[in-house]
């Protein structure tokens, strides 16, 4: 078993028998602020429903320019994967969301106006994050074909009850510059589906100027039902097949460009 010497005193791992889930879930809430410094962390304990089933997922993050946000299901590794957690995942990784979850994220987090959070479900769908307390690395590629990823946070105790941790494994990390990625709309090439529409500050008439190439374009923000669109003021033209992103080269200046690295565009609703 696994353990850690700081200043002369010994830690010992905290087996998965030996923790609760309520309590390596407190304790990944109370250490949140380290651990996720670009994300509020949030109770999401909420029914949400896909094609697989119903699922009540544990936590969520929120980046906190609202350009993406994680479903976080915490487990313990004694937990039966393929017929408990994977279940589970392949559940959370599919399901719909919408205004109704953004209520449920708006009660814990009262600093994020709600107007945004509905904007932000609009986007692409959340990705799952899968947090552990020991390592699993028979988990990473099952959980990798659902698009989510696997945190190791370890829990280590000392006979004076003093409590050391761990990380490994995967991190929710984005580019610090990116606001929002974008795809042109097939039906529509001049058209641009936000991936995080509520990371962009529009003007009071909606629209908003991006330095494209070598000039100055002006968009015009579109919102039907569920997505929104960048419409440009005159024709553009867009390379269907790739993707783009949106910068925050300063503040108030945003630059649109090819993604570097073609994404998989297969969470699109």
């Amino acid at each position: 078993m696994a353990r850690i010497l700081l200043n002369e005193e010994w830690y010992d791992q905290v087996t998965s028998s030996a923790l609760y889930e309520s309590d390596f879930e407190r304790i990944i809430r109370e250490q949140s602020a380290t651990l996720y410094p670009d994300y509020y962390l949030t109770s999401f304990k909420t029914v949400v429903q896909s094609d697989y089933g119903n699922a009540m997922p544990d936590l969520a993050l929120v980046d906190k320019e609202c350009r993406s946000w994680w479903v976080v299901e915490i487990e313990k590794g004694d937990h039966d994967f393929f017929g408990h957690v994977f279940p589970q995942v392949q559940v959370l990784a599919r399901a719909s969301y919408g205004s109704t979850e953004a209520d449920v994220l708006s009660i814990g987090m009262p600093s994020i106006d709600k107007e945004r959070l509905r904007v932000m479900m609009k986007g692409s769908p959340p990705s799952v994050l899968v947090v552990v307390n020991v390592p699993r690395p028979d988990w990473v590629a099952p959980l990798k074909s659902l698009g989510a990823l696997l945190q190791v946070f370890e829990v280590f105790r000392s006979r004076k009850n003093r409590q050391v941790y761990r990380l490994n494994g995967d991190y929710p990390a984005i580019p610090p510059k990116v606001l929002t990625r974008c795809l042109p709309d097939p039906a529509l090439p001049n058209w641009l589906i936000l991936d995080a529409p509520a990371a962009l500050s529009f003007s009071s008439d909606g629209k908003v100027t991006l330095l494209y190439g070598e000039g100055i374009t002006i968009w015009q923000r579109v919102e039907i039902y569920d997505r929104v669109w960048l419409q440009p003021e005159r024709s553009i033209e867009l390379d269907v097949k790739s993707s783009y992103e949106i910068l925050n080269e300063s503040p108030g200046r945003f630059t649109l460009r090819l993604e570097p690295v073609a994404r998989d565009s297969s969470r699109r609703r």
